[in-house]
């Protein structure tokens, strides 16, 4: 049930109802919240955040025509529609991150999420046949670049300390 429940998308598949202390309630998809739901987490008691933000985009997110460069198939990058979805979820996963940093005892946060020049000539469908080596590339280097960055130094500690530990 959990399964059919986390396929369950408002339009395309009804919610499916499981039993709660409440009663039976609805269950869909959790991307219908969020991407990522690592707002979720916000109030929770942990240590590290580590967020795998496939669809987003990190650095400064395109906003508009001051946005330079084209995208696939020499689109305005600020016309992009898989930009423009990507910047939507880049936009509400710092929200989301927000709410983490402001909680009483914020956890260490590790963000791995690709940049613009990593979906260079892919477009919509990062699926495609030709685009998941090319993609797997580069989100290796993404995720290297992700590691290294010294803002992510806190994170990247307490993920080795508990690799030993282990």
């Amino acid at each position: 049930m959990a399964v059919a429940a986390s396929c369950a998308m408002p339009g395309w598949f009804a919610p499916v109802p499981l039993p709660t202390p409440r009663g039976e309630v609805g269950h869909v998809d959790g991307g219908v919240h969020s991407a990522t739901n690592a707002d979720v987490l916000a109030a929770g008691d942990i240590d590290v955040l580590v967020v795998a933000s496939a669809l987003g985009l990190a650095g400064p997110v395109p906003a508009g025509p001051e946005a330079a460069g084209a995208g696939p198939r020499g689109r305005p990058r600020w016309r992009d529609p898989a930009l423009l979805v990507r910047a939507d979820h880049a936009r509400r996963l710092r929200r989301e991150l927000a709410a983490v940093a402001a909680a009483p005892s914020p956890p260490a946060v590790l963000v791995l999420e690709p940049a613009a020049a990593d979906l260079d000539g892919i477009g919509v469908n990062s699926m495609a046949a030709g685009a998941s080596r090319v993609l797997a590339r580069r989100a290796g280097a993404a995720a290297a670049r992700a590691l290294a960055d010294p803002r992510a130094a806190p994170a990247v500690a307490l993920l080795r300390a508990a690799a030993y530990q282990s």
